[in-house]
């Protein structure tokens, strides 16, 4: 019986030591982790205004900050569908792991490079960019990615000013503008890697101000530097045309340009451009009243006649095919003395008065 109870004793013994040591052996629990999501706002409004069924765009899943940081995942697209995005392949998110977001639209298999997109004129396309890091986590592992867009549009609103064509507007020419560069959609920026021109067909019957629906391209941003650049419209079968006032057409913004077609030629309405935010229309600024006055000065020196009213704006040919926005005061001076023709043609001038009758031959006001 002694026996019989020594041997009870060290086998309770020995399960109490086997069960403590099956438990200091379990195995530790796996990093638990969470799945990406994404939303997104388009935070401008132009051509697109928000994403809609089928649209699909490169999502960058990046280890850090940088745009130009190490992918986490590559690869990675985001197809909206539903009401909201479907991103492949599954990115995983560990507990204590950090990654940083960045997004392109519209979605291009080969674009590997997010700091330089390759983006083109010809493809007129809206394209959308998500600007700095979104920073998601396991506790945080939806990235709200709000989109801009990163080219810009030229618009062109002409009017009649007695002008006795039909007006059939054809098409419009831009020539020497940037036409390809590459995008970093962290910054939107857009470096130009080449120049041309670009043609859109119009379609489009001329006769008062238009209000909405205007004759439109996109384009890259670009600084005219001084330069002249050249817009055509063929109207009625004819080419007219004129240089785009000298500013920096800048990411994200629409310009309006007014025009003016007469029986003499196209005037492009410096004074008037428009530039508006993508995120709204905008109203073109209304034309006053079309007055045309000729004037025949004799001599070198010649001061242009003063034009009052409201929101003046036009311009004077010389006579010499010297061609200027009218401003006041004006003046001129010829190479040689002789008698020149000037052509003032304007809007919003109500009241004409030349000070120095000195070297004026005749006015012609019939048109006035």
């Amino acid at each position: 019986m002694k026996t019989l109870k020594t041997i009870k004793m060290m086998t309770l013994v020995l399960t109490v030591v086997f069960n403590a040591c099956s438990s200091d052996e379990k195995e530790e629990p796996q990093p638990q982790s969470a799945q990406l999501s994404i939303s997104t706002s388009i935070q401008t409004k132009t051509v697109i205004t928000e994403f809609a069924a089928g649209d699909k765009m490169n999502l960058y899943v990046k280890d850090e900050s940088s745009v130009n940081s190490t992918d986490k995942v590559s690869g990675v697209s985001a197809s909206y569908e539903n009401g909201k995005w479907s991103i492949s392949p599954t990115v995983e998110l560990k507990e204590g792991e950090q990654a940083y977001l960045f997004a392109f639209y519209p979605y291009g298999a080969n674009l590997t490079k997010p700091e330089a997109i390759p983006v083109d004129i010809t493809a007129q396309t809206d394209y959308l960019y998500s600007g700095s890091a979104v920073s998601v986590s396991y506790s945080s592992p939806q990235g709200s990615l709000k989109m801009q867009h990163a080219s810009s549009i030229l618009a062109f609103n002409i009017s009649k000013g007695r002008y006795e064509g039909a007006g059939e507007l054809s098409s419009i020419k831009i020539t020497d503008i940037p036409v390809r560069g590459t995008l970093n959609i962290a910054s939107g920026i857009i470096n130009s890697t080449e120049k041309g021109g670009y043609t859109i067909t119009a379609n489009k019957q001329i006769d008062t101000e238009w209000v909405k629906y205007l004759p439109q391209m996109f384009c890259l941003p670009f600084k005219s530097n001084g330069q002249d650049i050249t817009v055509a419209f063929l109207i009625d079968g004819k080419e007219y045309s004129i240089n785009l006032p000298k500013i920096d057409i800048e990411t994200g913004m629409k310009y309006i340009f007014h025009l003016v077609i007469t029986n003499n030629g196209m005037t492009v309405l410096a004074d008037l451009t428009v530039k508006i935010s993508l995120n709204k229309e905008g109203t073109p600024s209304q034309l006053g009243e079309y007055n045309m006055l000729r004037v025949n000065y004799s001599g070198k020196n010649v001061s242009a006649p003063i034009l009052s009213g409201t929101n003046v704006t036009g311009t004077v040919n010389w006579g010499d095919n010297t061609t200027v926005a009218y401003s006041n005061p004006l003046t001129h001076t010829y190479p040689e003395e002789a008698v020149h023709s000037v052509t003032i043609e304007a809007w919003g001038a109500s009241q004409m008065e030349i000070a120095d009758l000195v070297n004026v031959e005749s006015v012609d006001l019939s048109d006035f």
